[in-house]
């Protein structure tokens, strides 16, 4: 049965998902099974699978819960702390994830940077793996004082952090860096690599660079952001699966062009994609992609007996993660990739009905907002209006120019910058341009829907109706009623407040108002 790794899967999904929730998605999961041994006909022995994967995932999510707890005394004022990441500065405010050497646990430490002559010692030096003594007071990080607002304190918890430490007393001069190992030197490429791009590019281009090659968004201005995610193109300035892919199908391209064996160029992709990973932040998205492109290599490659399908792959990679953090099931980027990439690969058959690559790009782009829509409405409120058309434009763009051609530029500036200028021009006027014109429509309020957050009744309705009409669609039957269920749904949520007899009157906390 093709599907069987797809079920173990699910299966592991619904055992992480009762250690945080509750034991009574367990009845989730039993309907679950009971619907594969009735409507698909699974054997005793898969279905015996499917529940080792459930129990194995569910204690394994359990311990991590267990174990995510602090071990720092409250009241603690001195601290032996070792820097394991960049920096980040904010006017006066210094921030950075530290860890505790004695307990080995991790805080979000902050600073205020008491002259403009330490400010720029500290931008213009890396604190990477320094170690340094520090006093300082121990807070609890803030909770959502909104409903549905972001809960700062639960955020932390997630990356196992449970205390701010804020700085009174820092001799930054008496830290002593400890050895680098391997992942240190590559945190140390990256970090050098976007301070170089800081240095030479120009203002208006060095933002998207920076984002593009390594996977840090900490350049880009609100404006910017904000405009992108009402378009529905976030994506393209964050490094996902379409980088990933773009990146080894251009390094295939120029090193067969070059004369390399195919299966040579498989061999160094397969060690560098993971240091690739590390390079750009290693963020959920990017593990996934290099993770499912690694296994797909290797099993190519080697001719090994089990060819592994991308659906494979997406488990695999899934099962993998999970297994070491649990916790990434709440990441909304882990959901958005894993929840789009399944989708897509799962409507292959429905792509591969349209000829033309404008069409298939539509359909993609459909198929992508289709599949995100409970996500996006349960995190954002909203939905972007223009998504696809934005995307006919804005995918070519990053995918065709930007992503090669900032590539080129910081190559090139280690060589020639009479060159790098020169191209650097172009570039910087088509940057500034679509960044301009992305802020420019994204200002209207008509091209973004806000019907707020389902209730889980009807988050239930938008996936029951995405899936009955990719299923309808997938065998055939495009029929107008299945292909417009996931809108009824949504009419539906937009008209409900119309016709619901009952208001409320909310309090909202506006801190210092």
């Amino acid at each position: 049965m093709k599907e069987k790794l797809v079920f173990a899967t699910l299966s592991a999904l619904l055992g992480i998902i009762s250690a945080f929730e509750g034991i009574w998605i367990l009845v989730i999961f039993l309907l679950f099974l009971y619907g594969l041994w009735s409507i698909k006909k699974v054997n005793n022995k898969l279905i015996l699978l499917f529940t080792l994967f459930y129990v194995f995932y569910y204690f394994a999510s359990d311990l991590s819960i267990k174990q995510n707890t602090s071990t720092l005394p409250p009241l603690k004022t001195q601290f032996l702390v070792q820097f394991s990441d960049e920096v980040k500065i904010d006017g006066d405010r210094l921030r950075a994830i530290v860890s505790d050497l004695e307990t080995k646990e991790k805080m979000v430490l902050t600073y205020k940077i008491p002259t403009q002559m330490l400010k720029e010692q500290l931008i213009n030096t890396s604190l990477l793996k320094n170690i340094c003594s520090i006093s300082g007071e121990l807070e609890t990080p803030g909770l959502s004082r909104n409903l549905n607002s972001f809960n700062y304190r639960k955020y932390l918890k997630q990356k196992h952090i449970f205390w701010e430490l804020n700085v009174t007393s820092w001799n930054i001069s008496s830290c002593t860096r400890s050895r680098f190992t391997m992942l240190d030197h590559l945190k140390m490429m990256r970090i050098n690599g976007i301070s170089e791009i800081e240095k030479n590019f120009p203002k208006e281009l060095a933002p998207i660079a920076a984002a593009l090659i390594f996977g840090t968004r900490e350049l880009l201005t609100e404006e910017t952001l904000t405009a992108y995610q009402r378009l529905g193109v976030i994506h393209l300035i964050s490094i996902s699966g379409l980088h990933v892919a773009l990146l080894v199908s251009l390094i295939f391209y120029i090193g067969i062009r070059l004369g390399a064996i195919k299966e040579k160029l498989s061999k160094i992709l397969i060690v560098v994609l993971p240091f690739y990973a590390i390079i750009t932040g290693a963020t959920p998205s990017v593990n996934r992609a290099v993770i499912m492109a690694v296994l797909i290599l290797i099993t190519t490659n080697f001719q090994s007996l089990y060819q592994l399908k991308s659906v494979d792959g997406l488990c695999f990679s899934f099962l993998l993660l999970t297994i070491t953090n649990p916790y990434m099931i709440y990441n909304i980027g882990f959901q958005l990739s894993f929840i789009v990439t399944f989708a897509l690969l799962l409507s292959t058959f429905i792509l591969s009905n349209y000829s033309s690559s404008l069409s298939k790009l539509v359909f993609t782009s459909y198929i992508s907002q289709v599949a995100a829509l409970p996500l996006l409405l349960y995190h954002f409120f909203e939905i972007p209006l223009l998504s696809i058309l934005a995307n006919l434009l804005y995918i070519p763009l990053y995918s065709f120019i930007f992503l090669p051609g900032l590539l080129f530029l910081f190559i090139i500036q280690f060589i020639s910058m009479d060159v790098f200028h020169f191209f650097a021009f172009f570039l910087t006027l088509l940057a500034d341009n679509s960044s301009r014109l992305a802020e420019y429509i994204s200002a209207f309020s008509w091209t973004r829907l806000v019907p707020g957050r389902p209730s889980l009744l009807f988050t239930s309705f938008y996936v029951i109706s995405i899936f009955i009409s990719f299923y309808s669609w997938d065998r055939g039957r495009q029929s107008r009623i299945y292909l417009s269920l996931p809108w009824l749904v949504l009419s539906l949520q937009l008209l409900l407040p119309n016709i619901y007899s009952e208001g409320a009157v909310t309090f909202i906390d506006v801190g210092q108002g």
